[in-house]
């Protein structure tokens, strides 16, 4: 029968290969334990797909339990159970965090206080699941080779959620910020993916049936919180493919290098509206791009307000739903656009 591994208080570092490897079909805790400077390996390496055992790694506190600086992967985990990683630094790998549990179906992933900058050959944080996926407070900023977090749960047999709240994919060097394939709602919130390569944040809640021209995701997008940030990118800021309502909040997009906003809503299936609002008396800044400010495509309702479109090099705005099977509503409200 399965039983459980434990680990704690533990430091493997210095070693030829990886520091610390477990397989095992049961529940797998490994806290307050680091795993760092590996010249030839990973960090921490874990594998439990033979049973439906859960993987928790933690710290105390707040404090960041060392995974950084190895030639491979600072943590990487299989598993076909539920996945909970908090108060890790895996900066400065070979490759920084990658989990996988797509092994079980519905098993959730949770990830808080990490930071998986700086790699130098992958992404910052790649995510695969079948479940939902909660992110608070993450760093994966300045990746040499790649994004700076994906995160899939697209293949999952119903619409599972993806959340992230306080996040930076910043300054990655060869690709975007944030990239998101999933089924269900995707919410973020006070999140920044700035001075990328690539595009800011590239989101598709669509996933897009080309023989029956639909949708078999349902998820919308919802952008709150303070201070989102999708600016100084060198393709799109923020690129979005959705079946269901987009709605945006208290956001900054700013000097791209293509279109600022991009979203398609048009789908035989799409229905919801778009959305562009602010809170506590902000102004949403859709300007300086090298393309349009704002290009909405939609079937749905579109309602735009305080907000400014200003020189950016095609039109400040531009919007259609003519296309809908049945007529829907424009509205502009609070806007400066002079472009």
């Amino acid at each position: 029968s399965a039983k459980t591994v434990t680990v704690k208080n533990s430091r493997f570092t210095d070693n030829g290969s990886s520091g610390l490897v477990i397989d095992s079909k049961g529940n797998i805790t490994v806290n307050n334990s680091n795993a760092y400077e590996k010249p030839s390996g990973r960090g921490l390496l874990i594998n439990n797909t033979y049973g439906t055992g859960s993987v928790t790694i933690s710290g105390v506190g707040t404090v960041k339990n060392d995974y950084s600086g190895n030639n491979s992967y600072g943590i990487e985990i299989e598993s076909a159970g539920v996945v909970t990683l908090s108060n890790a630094d895996a900066t400065q790998n070979l490759y920084g965090i990658r989990i996988d549990n797509t092994y079980g179906v519905g098993k959730a992933v949770t990830i808080a206080n990490v930071d998986c900058s700086e790699t130098t050959s992958s992404e910052g944080l790649l995510v695969n699941s079948k479940g939902a996926i909660t992110i608070t407070d993450i760093l994966s900023n300045n990746n040499a080779s790649s994004t700076g977090a994906t995160l899939y749960n697209d293949d999952a047999s119903t619409p599972q959620t993806i959340k992230i709240t306080r996040g930076q994919f910043s300054d990655n060097q060869s690709s975007l910020g944030l990239q998101i394939y999933s089924l269900g709602t995707v919410t973020l919130s006070s999140v920044q993916a700035d001075r990328n390569i690539g595009n800011g944040a590239w989101i598709d809640t669509c996933s897009y049936n080309g023989g029956l021209d639909r949708c078999d995701g349902s998820g919308g997008l919802t952008i709150t919180g303070t201070g989102n940030s999708f600016s100084g990118n060198d393709g799109y800021g923020l690129y979005i493919m959705s079946r269901n309502s987009v709605a945006l909040s208290n956001v900054t997009v700013d000097n791209n290098g293509y279109t600022g906003v991009s979203i398609t809503h048009t789908y035989s299936n799409s229905t919801g509206t778009i959305t562009l609002s602010s809170t506590g008396g902000s102004t949403n800044s859709i300007s300086n791009n090298a393309s349009y400010g704002m290009y909405i495509y939609s079937y749905g309702t579109v309602s735009l307000a305080n907000f400014n479109a200003n020189n950016n090099i095609s039109n400040g705005i531009y919007l259609t739903n003519q296309e809908s099977p049945t007529p829907k509503d424009i509205t502009i409200s609070n806007a400066r656009i002079n472009n």
